[in-house]
């Protein structure tokens, strides 16, 4: 099995922790697996970007149009980086909307959201939208969005069992284990495409 997976979103969103539960998932079993991080101000709310490659690759970075699944925790990162999407690929993404300060310092308004969902429906095979936030908040766990997406993911393209995930969460964040764990299910649960949920 071989899988290009690339996840997108702001610093402290917890993308690059996503992608390393990912590798170590594949690698429990005794995939191949190589990462890389690429990011901007992190601190500051910059754009942050991991590779996550499943199978036997040479190199650890996806190249544009290779990418089987874009899972992205920041609606604008979605179309920042949705050339990197296969023309049958999948795109996951978060309704989270964090307004970068250029926005506001250059006069700007954030973009539409309809005009951004229908961009990425027109590029993608599927595509789930999953508000993430209020999810996390419900379950007392704001900072496990990331962890909704992977539910999400396990759902509609796994590449382990989900029970290799579970573990893999609960030997990395052991403290935290019951509540990142149902936010794994959380997501797990929740697959709608977009067509089914938001567009007509």
């Amino acid at each position: 099995m071989k899988m290009n997976i690339l996840l997108a979103g702001v610093g402290g969103q917890g993308i690059v922790s996503l992608g390393h539960v990912i590798l170590q998932s594949a690698m429990k079993v005794g995939m191949g697996a190589k990462g890389a991080e690429t990011h901007g101000l992190s601190q500051r709310g910059g754009s942050v970007v991991f590779h996550a490659r499943i199978g036997d690759f040479l190199g650890p970075l996806i190249a544009k149009g290779q990418a089987d699944v874009l899972m992205s925790l920041e609606v604008a990162e979605t179309v920042r980086y949705i050339d990197f999407l296969s023309s049958n690929g999948t795109v996951i993404m978060s309704t989270r909307t964090i307004s970068p300060s250029i926005l506001i310092q250059i006069g700007k308004k954030y973009p539409q959201l309809e005009e951004i969902y229908q961009e990425v429906s027109s590029k993608a095979r599927n595509v789930y939208v999953v508000p993430t936030e209020p999810m996390a908040l419900t379950l007392g766990a704001p900072k496990a969005e990331n962890l909704i997406l992977l539910g999400v993911l396990m759902k509609v393209q796994p590449f382990v069992e989900y029970e290799v995930v579970e573990e893999v969460i609960a030997n990395r964040w052991p403290r935290a284990k019951e509540v990142n764990l149902q936010a794994l299910k959380a997501g797990y649960e929740y697959p709608t495409t977009i067509k089914e949920k938001i567009l007509p």
